[in-house]
């Protein structure tokens, strides 16, 4: 009976800790304070584009608590090169508790294959 009221608990206590957190190991980065702990989970969603058409992404997820956050999405080209450009400046954006959000960013040019979308608690 002990053995069995431990399992039950070590459940319990595993389940109440369990996040949902799926992230893109090497497309998302969390810097600075805030790390992680802000946000419950996130994923980035990428469009095919067209010939003419530029790259897309919409960064989605929800947040375990209010909060301040910076985001901004460095692009590549194809032999991974960063693309210098004012579109990587850090954006500002007010998480709030238990609601989703939505970002999204637009690749400066044709030559923007990749990226990697920077969270932190500061701008960058």
């Amino acid at each position: 009976m002990k053995k069995l009221l431990l399992i039950i608990s070590t459940l319990g206590v595993l389940s109440g800790c369990a996040r949902t957190f799926n992230a893109d190991s090497d497309k998302i980065f969390f810097t600075g304070q805030s790390g992680a702990g802000y946000i419950q989970s996130i994923s980035v969603d990428e469009s095919r584009p067209n010939k003419d058409e530029l790259k897309k992404i919409t960064i989605h997820g929800m947040a375990y608590v209010d909060a301040t956050v910076y985001y901004s999405v460095v692009w590549f080209d194809r032999d991974h090169v960063k693309l210098n450009t004012t579109l990587s400046k850090s954006t500002l954006e007010h998480l709030r508790k238990n609601q989703p959000f939505y970002w999204s960013a637009v690749a400066p040019n044709q030559k923007a294959v990749d990226y990697k979308v920077y969270i932190s608690d500061r701008a960058l």
